[in-house]
């Protein structure tokens, strides 16, 4: 996968007059993984939503490949580069294999590759024995695998996953880390929020932390850079 780097500066957002968050720089990079973190009530979603190109900021200059683009024209890009998860993902009245197709539909793949491509997601999510199970009916965990499989076959460039481990139990949580750790491992950048430290932790290099309207960086240096089973056990014992 193609390095991929995006920066927002200078960029703004406000609610009833009432300012959100002003951060100077963020940049955001394939390959690398970050935690985002703040109180309650500090942007973390709204932040992700805009980084995602779907809700547009008070004022921002966005920098890709060197060009300053204005925000009509980042989006356009970002809509093909990055892709959000919320933390309560969209299922459709239809089969988990259906779920998982939307995304391939949407952006005009063939049939022969939409089936080809299931299959490996699929496979990939260890989802196979539940594909013809309405995706409504599913435990949280297992929606979000669904959501996790849906965007691992777009191959996005950044994924932007919010509160990814919340409602879901103690062995959903592990299937949710190996998938992010694969998706990690396959050079896709992950910005997670999340307050199930004892997996973030070691997941993320990076710390972004939303403090007093601002956002602080930091470098974690206890993250994991491939998955072990061996090592997830450790982490959840």
């Amino acid at each position: 996968m193609s390095t991929f780097k995006i920066s927002y500066k200078s960029l703004r957002k406000s609610f009833n007059q009432n300012l959100l968050f002003n951060i100077d720089d963020l940049t955001l990079e394939s390959g690398k993984c970050s935690l985002l973190s703040g109180i309650n009530g500090s942007g973390k979603s709204t932040l992700l939503k805009i980084m995602a190109g779907l809700e547009p900021p008070d004022n921002v200059e966005v920098y890709f490949k060197d060009n300053k683009l204005n925000w009509k024209t980042a989006c356009k890009q970002i809509h093909k580069e990055i892709i959000y998860l919320h933390q309560t993902p969209l299922m459709f009245d239809a089969s988990v294999e259906n779920n998982i197709q939307y995304g391939m539909r949407r952006q005009g793949f063939s049939k022969t590759k939409i089936i080809e491509l299931t299959k490996t997601a699929l496979q990939w999510a260890g989802l196979k024995h539940i594909k013809n199970n309405n995706a409504r009916m599913l435990s949280g965990g297992e929606k979000q695998r669904v959501a996790l499989a849906r965007a691992y076959i777009l191959s996005p460039k950044i994924l932007l996953l919010d509160e990814a481990f919340s409602n879901v139990d103690a062995q959903g949580r592990d299937k949710i880390f190996e998938q992010i750790c694969k998706l990690k491992e396959k050079g896709i950048g992950i910005i997670i929020t999340s307050h199930e430290l004892s997996h973030t932790t070691d997941l993320a290099e990076q710390h972004f932390q939303l403090e007093n309207k601002h956002l602080k960086t930091s470098n974690n240096k206890h993250n994991i850079s491939k998955f072990e089973v061996t090592k997830l056990k450790l982490v959840n014992a």
